[in-house]
């Protein structure tokens, strides 16, 4: 965990793909779905 942040590098990277998801659910019509496989999510797990 580094002092600056508080995050370790797997919290940083979740924070990344969760920002990147939104950005990208802001400005296309493309489903959850399509936007986590295009991710490299290949299972969408609820």
């Amino acid at each position: 965990m580094t002092k600056e942040t508080g995050m370790n590098a797997h919290d940083h990277i979740r924070y990344f793909l969760i920002e990147e998801a939104k950005n990208i659910l802001l400005n296309t019509n493309n489903s959850i779905g399509e936007i986590t496989y295009s991710m490299g999510f290949e299972y969408l797990q609820i």
